[in-house]
């Protein structure tokens, strides 16, 4: 054996012989750790922000509800029940027109269709859903007045459900199971969403289509099959079915899909051809039963109103009007947590169809708060990752952790040099002593980073788990260290290396010592941040519900009432309904369901271009008296038992209806806000 052998195998048999003792000695000096490290890799699911934490909102229910999939859609399906059955107001007129109405012609034989159904504007799959329902009860003989006016709602809050565990389970997918329940938290208490999901509006609909379509859209990085592309791509063209300007969105997902499968193009492109013919061919046959000819609806409804801009004839808006009044009304107090949310998210793609699909409508004459329905549950999203970043434990950095040991060994080696040369002693034993030192402080510091990164990753995507709200089996714990290379600072901003020394400056504490100190300002930093989320929870909560219980159940609701009246009239005798109100203010024969003669004032768009075109409804209120002298006075046509009116109109006409014999009958109260013909109250005459 030459002479370097011998001295390796020499070098060899002493570092073992001393490393254990050494190692012992080390650990020896220092305070048993603050954080074992075999509880490293342990982590523990209510830890990380969860909606049911005994730190956030106290032990409930809510724990046991969210516990599966089906008792958290039973216990949804419930609330948007309730909240349907709350509903006693009216909203815009298609909740009525473009739906019920249209169902109760298709099953009863009577009912109004207004200019879009004559023109082929509309398309009869969504109407469809609510008229099977109508037909199953009319041959059980359970067809009564109040049953038809609730089963629609009743049926729109079980697809209002529906959309709601879409998002949550979307939430789910894209984040984690902390941020689906505060996302649907947001969902389930924004005052426009208790207004408007469970009405029976094709935006409601469309907007729990394009939430399940997005959880089954084949996103980068997680699991996907043949399968979920097929049900996202069924679902988004049903969205487009129901309302046509659900393409704005799809034509960005689909294309960053396609731009996403360049390896398996052929194949996608397939796919979508196939599931689009086979949608819009049921879509279309559909409509050739009740047209009675083949009618293309998507190309009309886009036609007329985005290219034609036919949809002007309704009121225009600004360019800006969805971002300075639209937005920001609808969003309500939810606006501060998703601008919040977008700054803690790591996942745009959401925001990038809220921008597109706002910048699209932007372009759009004629804006409406309903129209930006399909994108609040996206925004509801970055409302929860904010609720969830702001409210989950705070976690020690592995690299942090690493960092923090790496400075205090530096800082040992360093304080030993220095001692040595103030000493002056530069023998070769002191010299292998701080060797030895060195060695073991290494081996401990690489045995914590190593053991660190043994954590695994508990974000499953929780495709695999079909009968579970999200993945199963994260239940390990870890309560003090996170796998995270987003940087070395603390909260605060503050460089470890920085934060170690100034701790090190004020006493000598070691690795652990430090590391205790860090969780403890952490502790105090999260105890704040649970303090002002509930205090923002109790806010938005105290806020929303009283918000939306004033307008399902006060703000115009006289428009409901008064055709409760017209109906128990109907039942005493004949009668003859006008209604003297801008064009279907009222619901018509579906809150009748007594086919009884009744009129309103048509407000049709110019569809043959006629110079100088006034509608009825604006000839009407230009001169009410000249146009009754010259529907009625003048013509042979009877007078109408009953005539229905906003207050404004009664100092126009109370003289001359006294003076035809008519007198006040009735008075419903509807808003407190009138605004222009509508009125604070609806008034009844009859003779």
């Amino acid at each position: 054996m030459t002479k370097d052998a011998k001295s390796a195998a020499t070098i060899r048999r002493r570092k073992h012989r001393h490393r254990h003792g050494d190692l012992e000695r080390f650990k020896s000096c220092r305070p048993s750790s603050p954080t074992p490290l075999e509880e490293i890799n342990e982590f523990n699911e209510e830890d990380e922000g969860y909606l049911f934490d005994d730190e956030i909102l106290g032990p409930s229910v809510v724990k046991k509800i969210m516990s599966s999939e089906k008792t958290l859609f039973l216990s949804l399906i419930c609330i948007r029940i309730v909240n349907s059955l709350m509903i006693q107001t009216s909203f815009v007129p298609d909740e009525f027109w473009q739906s019920v109405e249209v169902s109760h012609r298709m099953v009863f034989g009577y009912g109004h269709l207004t200019w879009e159904w004559k023109n082929g504007l509309r398309g009869y799959l969504y109407p469809s859903v609510f008229a099977f329902f109508y037909k199953v009860f009319a041959l059980l003989g359970l067809d009564s007045r109040q049953m038809m006016i609730k089963l629609p709602r009743i049926i729109q809050g079980i697809i209002a459900a529906t959309g709601d565990l879409y998002l949550y389970k979307l939430s789910w997918m894209l984040c984690d199971r902390a941020t689906a329940q505060w996302s649907l938290f947001c969902q389930m208490t924004n005052w426009f969403m208790l207004y408007s999901t469970t009405r029976t509006l094709t935006n409601s609909t469309e907007t729990v289509l394009v939430t399940a379509a997005l959880y089954y859209f084949p996103w980068p990085g997680k699991p996907s099959s043949s399968h979920s592309v097929r049900r996202f791509l069924l679902l988004a063209s049903l969205s487009i079915i129901v309302r046509p300007t659900a393409a704005v969105i799809w034509i960005l997902i689909c294309s960053w899909h396609l731009q996403n499968c360049k390896n398996n193009l052929y194949r996608t492109v397939k796919t979508y051809i196939i599931v689009g013919v086979v949608s819009l061919g049921m879509s279309a046959t559909i409509d050739r039963v009740f047209y009675g000819e083949w009618t293309f609806v998507q190309y009309n409804f886009l036609q007329f109103n985005v290219l034609g801009g036919g949809g002007s004839f309704y009121g225009t808006h600004p360019w800006h009007w969805y971002l300075t009044q639209g937005l920001p009304v609808v969003m309500g107090l939810h606006m501060a947590p998703f601008l919040m949310g977008i700054r803690r998210a790591k996942n745009f793609v959401p925001l990038f169809v809220i921008i597109w699909t706002i910048f699209i409508y932007s372009f759009l004459s004629h804006k409406e708060f309903r129209f930006l329905m399909p994108i609040l549950p996206l925004t509801f999203h970055y409302g929860g990752v904010f609720f969830q970043s702001y409210c989950k434990k705070p976690k020690m950095k592995r690299k942090q952790i690493k960092r923090v040991y790496e400075n205090v060994k530096n800082d040992n080696v360093r304080g030993s040099q220095e001692s040595l040369v103030s000493n002056g002693d530069g023998s070769e034993s002191n010299t292998t002593e701080i060797s030895s030192e060195q060695s073991v402080l290494s081996t401990e510091t690489s045995g914590i980073a190593s053991e660190a990164s043994l954590g695994t990753d508990t974000e499953v995507s929780k495709q695999n788990y079909p009968d579970e709200v999200g993945p199963k089996g994260t239940d390990e714990k870890t309560e003090h260290i996170v796998d995270n290379d987003d940087g070395d600072t603390m909260e605060g901003g503050k460089d470890i290396q920085e934060e170690t020394r100034d701790m090190a400056k004020k006493r000598d504490l070691s690795a652990n010592e430090i590391i205790a100190e860090m969780e403890k300002k952490q502790k105090e930093s999260h105890k704040n941040n649970l303090t002002k989320a509930k205090v923002f929870v109790i806010i938005i909560l105290l806020v929303n519900i009283p918000a939306s219980m004033y307008f399902c159940l006060i703000h115009q609701r006289g428009t409901i009432y008064v055709m409760k009246y017209i109906h128990d009239a109907s039942l005493q005798h004949n009668i003859d309904a006008l209604f003297l109100m801008p064009c279907h203010s009222t619901p018509f024969y579906s809150y009748i369901h007594r086919n009884i003669s009744m009129r309103f004032l048509t407000c049709e768009p110019n569809l043959q271009h006629k110079e100088n075109y006034t509608d009825e409804a604006d000839v009407f209120f230009n001169d009410p008296v000249s146009w009754l002298k010259t529907e009625y006075a003048g013509s042979s046509r009877p007078w109408p038992s009953h005539l229905v009116y906003f207050s404004p109109l009664q100092s126009d006409i109370e003289l001359y209806l006294l003076q035809n014999g008519y007198k006040d009958c009735a008075s419903f109260f509807h808003t407190h806000i009138p605004e222009g013909r509508v009125g604070s109250h609806v008034i009844v005459s009859c003779r």
